[in-house]
């Protein structure tokens, strides 16, 4: 049963974490810091800040080009190395647990 409950749960959130990895590494984001506006302090000084876009917005953004560049595929990519990964980690912290709780 852990195994295949740590299987599922690796395949389900392997869209989200292939979203993540292809936002950290996106070269855009490196273009995107150096742009700055112009704002009004309180006391009249101009100072500049970073734009930046909305976090729905980068992650709608990117989720578009995920799937423009190789459909629905693209969003489970490494889904095979997540599962290799996370069942036998899944597998060995409950057994570790369950001997625990027969041990106290």
């Amino acid at each position: 049963r852990v195994a295949v409950a740590s299987g599922i749960a690796a395949i389900l959130t392997t869209p989200l974490d292939v979203i993540a990895a292809r936002l950290m590494t996106d070269p855009a984001k490196k273009s995107e810091e150096l742009q700055v506006s112009p704002v009004a302090g309180a006391d009249s000084t101009v100072s500049l800040v970073p734009q930046q876009a909305s976090v729905w917005g980068k992650i709608c953004s990117m989720s578009r080009t995920l799937y423009r560049e190789g459909g629905l595929l693209a969003f489970f990519a490494g889904a095979l190395e997540r599962v290799s990964y996370f069942v036998p980690g899944g597998c060995i912290f409950f057994w570790i647990m369950e001997t625990l709780q027969m041990t106290m």
